[in-house]
């Protein structure tokens, strides 16, 4: 049999959240499963106040956590697959006791990456806090059957800290399940290229969005934004829910950027995105939007290879490029975005890593 991990978080304000759409993700996986035929095994969970408790009482929630996804999955015999959205939004320094448990019993537990700690270089990152992220995530990075990671830079990286490349699959990027997708309007050739920059606009995690250049048009979506409402180059034009936002953009292009600096991705942020795929890089896609991304970037390759977006220096570099990009060149684009925007709707990039991760078949 197939299962997934479905945890349900009893959030205060989902609305807030939600426009952050660190969910979005979660939840498209959810939906793709479902179709796929797995089912689903729910773990609630509650707010997490173990900052607030001391060391023992630390322990003894890690250990509650354990024993509640241990109990939920005694069912599992020898054979059965089980998909973990990783990292487990209820964290527990037991959960590499638990994937231990499950491989002995025969177990198939394929952790289908969302984020890892261990790319992230923190300068001001706690001893502790490491000894965590290694508990938590390496050991059960080890413990798995198969591991779907973003691209094969991640792939090459995690083989590098000593993982086994053999049960790694790449997923290419993040499906984007949006409904009614078809009410999205037709993107048209302009003479005035407009870029779309959409997530979380903080100044602690977005700088760069602070030192845009002024001769190209910005639109901005997202929360946390603390600059001014409008610039003569820069509007900013609010937050939806990641489902609503597709038919919110007005633009031409959409911007994959991170950390404080638009002459480079640089920072815990930037240099995180030579692994990573941003989600947002899906959201744009699937909204029939080509992108403009940083030459670095994992996604850089598959953004040339694919034609589907302009890789860039700098944020810098962006008026001269747009300025030589001709009509003929953005409706190519324009239609090759349409060739992945197919695959994003359909989940076609999740189904067929599950398919790789059972080599004749879906698991």
């Amino acid at each position: 049999m197939n299962y997934y991990i479905e945890e349900i978080r009893l959030e205060k304000d989902k609305e807030s959240v939600k426009k952050h759409a660190g969910g979005k993700a979660r939840e498209d996986v959810h939906s793709i499963l479902i179709k796929e035929k797995y089912t689903p095994i729910e773990i609630k969970i509650s707010d997490d106040n173990r900052e607030k408790a001391g060391k023992l009482d630390k322990i003894k929630m890690h250990w509650d956590v354990y024993t509640k996804w241990k109990r939920s999955l005694k069912g599992l015999k020898k054979g059965d697959s089980i998909v973990f959205q990783y990292p487990i939004l209820d964290h527990s320094l037991f959960m590499g006791r638990l994937g231990r448990k499950l491989r002995k019993k025969g177990v198939k537990v394929i952790l289908l990456v969302h984020d890892l700690s261990l790319f992230r270089t923190y300068k001001d990152i706690k001893k502790s806090i490491k000894i965590r992220q290694y508990i938590e995530e390496e050991i059960m990075l080890k413990q798995a059957y198969k591991i779907i990671v973003h691209n094969e830079k991640m792939k090459q990286a995690l083989n590098e800290k000593g993982f086994d490349v053999n049960k790694m699959i790449s997923l290419e990027l993040f499906d984007y399940i949006i409904p009614n997708f078809k009410e999205i309007p037709q993107r048209e050739y302009k003479n005035k290229k407009t870029i779309i920059v959409a997530g979380n606009l903080m100044k602690s995690k977005t700088g760069y969005i602070y030192k845009l250049p002024e001769d190209v048009k910005f639109n901005l979506y997202g929360v946390g934004y603390e600059g001014s409402l409008q610039k003569d180059n820069i509007t900013y034009m609010g937050s939806f829910l990641p489902e609503k936002l597709p038919f919110e953009m007005v633009g031409d292009f959409g911007l994959v950027w991170d950390g404080p600096d638009s002459d480079a991705c640089t920072g815990t942020y930037g240099e995180y995105l030579k692994v990573n795929n941003p989600h947002k890089t899906s959201l744009y896609l699937a909204s029939g939007l080509p992108v403009i991304i940083w030459k670095d970037a994992a996604l850089a390759e598959y953004v040339t290879k694919n034609g589907v977006g302009l890789v860039v220096n700098s944020l810098n570099d962006i008026s001269d490029i747009i300025k030589e990009l001709s009509e003929k060149d953005y409706m190519e684009m324009i239609n090759n975005v349409k060739t992945i925007q197919k695959k994003l709707l359909e989940g076609y990039y999740l189904k067929n890593a599950l398919l790789k991760c059972g080599e004749k078949g879906i698991v």
